[in-house]
């Protein structure tokens, strides 16, 4: 019996029909097939999508209390797509008696994603459906499912809501900027308006989904999780972080293995979504963030904030950063030392730093805070710290000596400082170098260094991160030994004439002067 082949048209058409019948179950294939083939699965979206369904079944089954879920992802990796575009037009499309509200930052933006959710419901969801989209109220800020009770309502975050309430909620980037999620009166407003307004029209028993790239350390997620710390309440919190990260142990360091993953990456680094931001791109993306904190916040959901008791603000660092070309006529170039003792792979790592004074800086619109005093500042150049066998460290040091003209290699003496020299002389018998004893504490030592940035008088040039991060987190034991931060703060205290008289030796060609 000859069986009639089967034509390309047909094929398609049977593979629509598979696909159709895959949407009205599954939030990704509906993406899939409202996409028409330029929708692209990766394992963050579709776990994306796996959330949206838990919460979607949870109000279907009738429980007593909300379904709270949140989830952190970087910029431009797909999240409105599905959240804000796709979700409610499929919830809808399920559930045609449901109301939704959809919110954003802004009532424009949520406005925006609720026009492109009513066209994917009209041209996709409704059909699949058996629905039509109601021809009374079908603004795109209020549409309605026609014969049903179901609606999809835009606001802003921080705004009020008209109407009776929701069976679904969807928060998409609540915080318009840095600046508005640092504004503790913002901080305030938009938790108030999560808690007083937008659970207020919740139904018994509905969902909320917030997803948003972090931003601060008290953004809306930020305070959401630590108010469930002391509250009780229940959030799910997902995160995707840009690159894969690197598990740290009690101490801070380092331990070789990739942080337990949401979508299983198995090597440090890895990246996210790479078929849209590859490692390489990412990488250029980091180096174009105006500091690494907001990489950090907005890219690995890794959120900080000025820590009580250090003695640097982040702020301040950045509004003293410069670029190379803003560099001014250089005085003098050191590299400063902060030798490790051993050079296991668990070591502390060997702090060296590039530091430089020169002509006074001054930003557009700024002054001298000291007036005539204000006669050098400090240039923080480069960044050479890491883990190094005593060998290579001296191969480094000579290197990088040489490379920016350096009139000196200084180096703390309390972790071999002594035998590093006899290493530093037997490849190079004429280096200037120039011992020095750490006898302070080390908040001790920083603090005179900390007021040389309050005076105006450092600036970084470029990022650096670990620095920063230290200047800006270290309050003093027991934590770790911050490495790079006791190399500047010696370099620093060194050219400035911070450290204390009748203590300055520097040896030269074996001698001392």
């Amino acid at each position: 019996m000859l069986t009639e082949p089967i034509t390309e048209e047909k094929r398609k058409l049977h593979e629509t029909r598979i696909l159709a019948e895959l949407a009205r179950r599954s939030l990704s294939s509906f993406c899939e097939y409202a996409g028409e083939g330029a929708w692209v699965h990766a394992p963050h979206l579709d776990l994306l999508c796996e959330k949206i369904e838990e919460a979607e079944q949870w109000v279907r089954e009738g429980h007593d209390t909300y379904k709270l879920i949140t989830v952190s992802m970087p910029p431009r990796h797909g999240k409105s797509e599905v959240v804000s575009r796709h979700a409610p037009a499929w919830i809808l499309g399920r559930n045609p008696d449901w109301e939704i509200i959809e919110a954003s930052h802004t009532a424009s933006l949520a406005t925006d994603m609720s026009r492109e959710a009513r066209r994917i419901f009209k041209e996709y969801a409704a059909p699949l459906f058996g629905l039509e989209l109601s021809r009374e109220t079908q603004s795109v800020e209020l549409w309605h499912v026609a014969g049903s009770k179901g609606k999809v309502q835009a606001a802003g975050a921080g705004g009020p809501i008209m109407g009776r309430g929701a069976h679904f909620a969807i928060v998409d980037d609540p915080h318009k900027s840095l600046e508005e999620a640092e504004s503790p009166t913002y901080q305030h407003k938009v938790l108030q308006w999560m808690k007083s307004t937008l659970i207020s029209r919740m139904a018994p028993g509905g969902a909320i989904i917030l997803v948003a790239s972090r931003l601060h350390i008290k953004d809306l997620i930020g305070q959401l999780r630590a108010e469930a710390e002391t509250s009780g309440i229940v959030w799910d919190h997902v995160v995707f972080s840009a690159t894969a990260q690197e598990e740290q142990d009690d101490k801070g360091k380092g331990t070789g293995r990739v942080v337990k993953d949401a979508v299983g990456r198995k090597k440090i680094g890895a990246a996210l979504w790479k078929w849209r931001f590859n490692e390489k791109q990412l990488a250029q993306i980091r180096a174009l963030q105006a500091n690494d904190r907001l990489w950090q916040a907005m890219y690995e959901q890794n959120p900080t904030a000025d820590v009580a008791g250090a003695l640097w603000k982040l702020g301040l660092i950045d509004a003293l950063r410069m670029g190379e070309g803003q560099v001014p006529q250089l005085y003098k170039t050191i590299i400063s030392w902060d030798p490790s003792a051993t050079s296991k792979k668990t070591s502390d790592a060997h702090g060296i730093y590039v530091i430089s004074t020169g002509v006074p800086f001054y930003a557009p619109g700024d002054e001298s805070i000291i007036g005539e005093l204000d006669t050098f500042h400090g240039y923080i150049r480069d960044n050479l710290s890491g883990i190094y066998t005593p060998d290579n460290a001296v191969k480094a040091l000579l290197e990088v000596y040489d490379r920016y003209n350096a009139v000196l290699i200084l180096g703390e003496t309390n972790q071999g400082g002594d035998w590093l020299e006899a290493a530093l002389r037997l490849r190079r018998p004429t280096v200037n170098y120039h011992g020095i004893p750490a006898n302070e504490s080390k908040i001790g030592r920083a603090e005179p260094v900390s007021a040389l940035y309050q005076h105006r008088r450092v600036h970084h040039v470029g990022n650096f991160p670990q620095l920063e991060k230290e200047q800006t987190t270290y309050t003093g034991p027991p934590m770790p030994s911050p490495n790079e931060l006791d190399a500047v703060v010696h370099g620093l205290a060194y050219l400035f004439d911070l450290a204390k008289k009748g203590k300055k030796k520097v040896r030269v060609m074996g001698g001392v002067r």
